[in-house]
């Protein structure tokens, strides 16, 4: 009698854990829908707003609006310098390294005036 009172308890209490394990896995299922649910509406939503900006950043739209509101126009050819018009300057430093630095006081030469 006393081996079949405790194989019951056994059981009643094998039975009660399987249970509280099974609901506590169909919570974690639930909670991974909602969570994958949630990643693919703001999936979505990321590729709205990436063809939103690319619709609002069109050049020829930007180019509308910057010479509408901005009074802007496009840069001349004449205002496009090479690189070596950049005025540069070598320094050496205490150790006799160099450096480069840009010195706006030294003016470069035109073409036309070194002529």
């Amino acid at each position: 009698m006393r081996l079949i009172l405790l194989s019951a308890l056994i059981l009643v209490g094998l039975g009660t854990t399987l249970y509280q394990v099974k609901t506590g896995i169909d919570e974690r299922q639930d909670w991974l829908q909602q969570l994958e649910l949630r990643i693919a509406n703001t999936k979505r939503d990321i590729a709205v707003l990436e063809a939103e900006w690319a619709y609002l950043s069109r050049p020829e739209r930007v180019m509308t609006l910057s010479g509408d509101l901005l009074q802007m126009t496009p840069i001349g050819q004449d205002r496009i310098l090479p690189l070596d018009a950049i005025p540069m300057r070598i320094e050496f430093d205490q150790t006799g390294l160099k450096k480069i630095i840009f010195d706006p006081a030294i003016q470069p030469q035109k073409k036309d005036q070194a002529e």
